[in-house]
């Protein structure tokens, strides 16, 4: 025993059962010893980079797209280059794999253990925990205008015409001025997802606006031009930077912009790329639906890293294991313990609640609004909601709810004024939406209204900035009014 304590742990022999590494020796024959290096040193970093040269980039105009030879693809070079051009039609094998592919943990292992032929060591034991338990465990690879491009050649935003007007390709729009006149593709970006278990990557393309109308690239060149004005102080520097800042600046965007997903691309996108695209990654949308609810986000957050920490368990220990357990006793001194925490953490709860926010302000907000327009709850409306209201308001200067007898709210829009004509037009919408959707038309009825029979109204409830409530017991024509 003491015998083995004062071993070094230097090559090792590959055990009995350990013929697992060499079947894939093949596979990596071919590396160059720079290569195998990179692969023994940060295994991560060099399957991300696999994973990105196996993308095909598109050219700035997105009429062709560069690959790289196969060659640098499975042994990549630092100097390598995109040398092989290909046309749309000649990517169709591509454009009919799935966006989502699992990545094999298991084969990344084992191409690492091969290369070194002589047996195992520490480094390569050390590699091969890496690559286990920090990899991503899936690869989305978003390229719209390769795996929907049927679609996207019927979409008007992201269409190319000729001079005639003949559909000749597609382009990704701004996702702001919605034109793809002034937009270019640059670099292919591998990425970071967040997902509800586990963390994967997504590959997508970096993509410029230049529109000189576009809020985006005018806010990005007065950002510019401040930035170059507290930098020097002689006017003339300054105006001279400034002029050729208004040449080169640009809006940069992804080819997954939230706003280009759910909103100028086809429906059909937001099943394919189902996650919502950040400046620092991304967040998959299952995980965004569990944010929806009512415990504080400190139990939310407690609860996705308890999600993280069982998938380490169940899925990525196991993993591991299998693997060492192929070694002898002495052979597996080369593998570090693994730890019992999750090396891939779930995101930070600082970060957790910045995107609950961003999504709150740029999307959640708007929608739950929607919602409860064009939806009729089950519940009656019991409870003063001015507050939370009036925090909606933005350009209007009052929000009008319409009620039936039962209390129950038909309508909420936002207006300017507290004037009649409001009134009218949101019964006009409700006798729309029910027109629209099909719905059987309600019928007359009478009730009790201050000790008569009379039709009875609608009451319009205005809420004001202030959060005042004010009734509005206008009477309105039951025959030009529909109700459910």
């Amino acid at each position: 025993m003491s015998n083995n304590k004062k071993q070094k742990q230097g090559t090792l022999g590959f055990g009995q059962s350990s013929s697992a590494g060499s079947n894939n020796a093949s596979q990596t024959c071919t590396l160059t010893q720079a290569n195998r290096r990179s692969l023994v040193t940060d295994p991560v970093k060099y399957f991300k980079t696999r994973h990105e040269r196996k993308v095909p980039r598109p050219t700035p105009d997105g009429s062709s797209f560069k690959c790289f030879p196969t060659a640098d693809i499975n042994n990549p070079k630092p100097s390598g280059r995109r040398t092989k051009t290909r046309f749309p039609a000649a990517l169709n094998e591509f454009s009919n794999r799935p966006v989502k592919a699992d990545v094999d943990l298991m084969k990344q292992a084992r191409e690492i253990i091969s290369t070194n032929a002589n047996g195992m060591t520490v480094e390569i034991g050390n590699a091969v925990h890496e690559s286990i338990t920090k990899s991503p465990v899936a690869v989305l690879t978003c390229m719209p205008c390769l795996q929907m491009r049927e679609a996207l050649l019927a979409c008007k935003y992201t269409q190319v015409t000729d001079k005639e007007g003949n559909v000749i390709g597609v382009r990704v729009p701004c996702p702001f001025c919605e034109t793809n006149q002034f937009t270019t593709y640059g670099a292919l970006r591998v990425r970071p997802l967040d997902d509800v278990d586990s963390k994967s990557v997504f590959v997508d393309v970096k993509c410029e606006c230049r529109n000189p109308d576009c809020k985006k690239v005018i806010e990005s060149r007065t950002a510019a031009e401040r930035k170059v004005r507290q930098k020097t102080s002689s006017s003339s520097s300054s105006s001279s930077s400034s002029s050729s800042l208004k040449i080169d600046a640009c809006y940069t965007f992804s080819n997954v912009h939230y706003n280009l997903i759910h909103k100028l691309y086809p429906p059909v996108a937001s099943s394919k790329y189902p996650f919502i695209e950040r400046v620092n990654g991304g967040v998959h949308s299952r995980l965004r639906r569990s944010f929806f609810s009512l415990d504080s986000e400190t139990d939310m957050h407690s609860k996705l890293a308890a999600c993280y920490q069982d998938h380490y368990r169940v899925n990525t220990l196991p993993l591991y294991l299998e693997i060492v357990q192929k070694y002898s006793s002495i052979q597996r001194r080369a593998f570090p313990v693994p730890t019992k925490t999750t090396p891939s953490p779930a995101m930070g709860i600082g970060k957790m609640k910045a995107f609950i926010k961003e999504m709150w302000t740029s999307n959640d907000r708007e929608m739950i609004v929607r919602f409860i327009s064009s939806n009729v709850p089950e519940h009656t409306l019991i409870t003063d909601y001015t507050f939370e209201v009036a925090r909606l308001l933005d350009d209007s200067k009052c929000c009008c709810i319409v009620l039936n007898e039962k209390q129950l709210p038909l309508f909420i829009g936002f207006c300017d004024t507290e004037s009649d004509d409001n009134c009218y037009r949101a019964h006009w919408y409700i006798k729309n939406r029910l027109t629209r959707l099909s719905l059987p038309m309600p019928t007359r009825r009478l009730r009790r209204w201050m000790g008569q029979n009379q039709p009875y109204h609608q009451t319009a409830l205005k809420i004001g900035r202030l959060g005042r409530l004010m009734f509005n017991a206008k009477k309105i024509n039951v025959h030009n009014t529909y109700l459910l």
